[in-house]
């Protein structure tokens, strides 16, 4: 039952911009580029991988056969001090919040202070880009699908400017 509900566990990660830094600064991006497509403007990024980020996660997961289901939104953070979570509101089956929720939070932190997420970064060699489109708050999403199976590998979908190729959002399963 927590594989099955881990792979279905829907996470929707929101970055705040201001939120986010980097270990060096890289060139500023244009502001736009006609005639690129998003996904090049977005692999192209001069931007470094961040060093440190503050996010706000809402997980929510439902286990159709058993009849439960649950959901938790929680802070996580990543810094030179490594990788934290705070849990703000949550609701729903005890198991799903322990043995799914809790669990894949714990196996994060291990895989952080391990360097694991190098492995699962944005890029082509982790995974196939398409995309698809432009959505009614303006921003181009563009379809995920790893290259291989991963813990940290996300199947969905990521929310980037449509001028400069900035991240704004990542929705998806794993």
């Amino acid at each position: 039952m927590v594989r099955g509900l881990f792979r279905s566990a829907l996470v929707v990660l929101t970055a705040a911009p201001l939120l986010v830094t980097a270990s060096a600064a890289g060139p500023a991006k244009s502001s736009s580029s006609p005639g690129v497509p998003i996904v090049q403007r977005y692999l192209s990024s001069p931007d470094p991988d961040p060093t440190e980020f503050r996010v706000m996660r809402h997980v929510d997961a439902k286990s159709e056969h058993f009849g439960q289901s649950a959901w938790m939104d929680v802070w996580t953070e990543f810094d030179r001090n490594g990788f934290r979570y705070k849990i703000i509101g949550e609701d729903g089956s005890d198991y799903i919040r322990s043995k799914v929720f809790r669990a894949s939070l714990e196996t994060e932190r291990k895989m952080w202070a391990d360097g694991s997420p190098a492995r699962s970064a944005l890029t082509s060699a982790n995974y196939e880009f398409e995309e698809a489109g432009v959505q009614a708050d303006g921003l181009a999403s563009v379809t995920l699908k790893p290259r291989r199976k991963g813990d940290l590998l996300v199947d969905g979908t990521i929310f980037v400017n449509p001028d400069d190729g900035d991240l704004v959002r990542l929705e998806g399963g794993w």
